[in-house]
């Protein structure tokens, strides 16, 4: 028995690390496929999401309904930091596609609520990503989230349900693009006008996608844009980049510490900071790691007055921090 279960083990490894899981319709009504005791590698980890799903239909078979395996304390970060969630059911919503699938996505809710990256959407919309798998849609001019919301990310963003409890940042760019960045040092670009991803995405972040920024990859915690010219790419380790789109790379110099040179009063909260949204290009709002924000002032180059605050109904109607 040992020996089997070691056997197991290994060919769930190596199906993960070779991307070759295929479906088998006749396996998967009964089969639930969690994540993983004993790997030490990120990629793994990056691809503990796709085990959970039905798409690993027919590879392993298993005859009690799960395998579990359990991450090392220090490295179970890498799955949950900035992602958690519950069962979902997933509609493939997109209406050139035909057909609707549905998939089951499972990722872990054992870490305090966070918002995980937003960007706003036209001149009235903001986005709000949580890592419990909702997603919020705010009217600027109400301040309020829309009616409906929380609602599930994997139901409503197609092809972004893998990927959405590792996703570390997202911003909008030109062209209604908007560009969400992966935790295993990946990216995908999403046009919200026809609710598609790139086909050929997600890519790795190299010096042909990014260049200067691939060094970097798996350290970016938020990302905010600036007249859809600039990125302000902001690390774990407490720095941050900029990112000139125009000319396609990392401006000289970067990266920087956040000290209060660079962003005044940000300093003692740069390794707290799980997204960041501007707001008008006057304000940008920075969101922290323990339910408090941040309004910095683009025109003072300071942190407003009585920051940070609590994340709750009275300041942000409708993200549901309060329930």
């Amino acid at each position: 028995m040992k020996h089997r279960s070691h056997k197991l083990i290994s060919t769930v490894i190596t199906c993960l690390a070779s991307a070759t899981l295929y479906s088998s319709p006749s396996n998967t009504q009964n089969q639930s496929h969690q994540a993983v005791n004993k790997p030490n590698s990120q990629a793994l980890s990056y691809a503990l999401t796709q085990v959970c799903l039905p798409q690993t239909k027919g590879m392993i078979t298993i005859k009690k309904t799960k395998i579990h395996f359990a991450l090392p304390k220090e490295e179970r970060s890498l799955v949950h930091k900035k992602g958690e969630g519950k069962n979902c059911e997933v509609t493939d919503n997109n209406p050139d596609n035909g057909k609707h699938e549905n998939k089951k996505s499972t990722v872990y809710p054992d870490t305090p609520l966070n918002i995980i990256c937003a960007f706003p959407e036209g001149e009235s919309k903001l986005y709000f990503f949580r890592n419990d798998g909702k997603y919020v849609r705010y009217d600027r001019d109400n301040n309020k989230a829309d009616e409906g919301f929380p609602a599930d990310i994997c139901t409503h963003w197609p092809m972004l349900t893998i990927d959405q409890s590792h996703i570390q940042a997202a911003f909008r760019g030109p062209n209604n693009k908007h560009y969400f960045f992966i935790s295993n040092g990946s990216y995908l670009s999403y046009d919200l006008t026809s609710g598609k991803p790139n086909e050929s995405h997600p890519r790795a972040i190299d010096d042909e996608t990014w260049p200067g920024l691939a060094n970097y990859a798996k350290k970016i915690s938020a990302a905010s844009s600036w007249n859809e010219e600039k990125v302000y790419f902001f690390l774990t380790d407490g720095q941050y980049i900029l990112f000139n789109l125009k000319t396609h790379r990392v401006e000289d110099g970067y990266p920087k510490l956040i000290d209060n040179n660079t962003w005044p009063g940000l300093s003692d909260y740069a390794n707290q900071i799980t997204s960041a949204l501007s707001w008008d290009n006057k304000k940008l709002y920075f969101f922290l790691s323990n339910k408090t924000y941040i309004r910095y002032n683009l025109v003072t180059n300071k942190v407003d007055d009585c920051y940070p605050l609590p994340i709750n109904e009275e300041k942000w109607p409708g993200l549901g921090f309060d329930q």
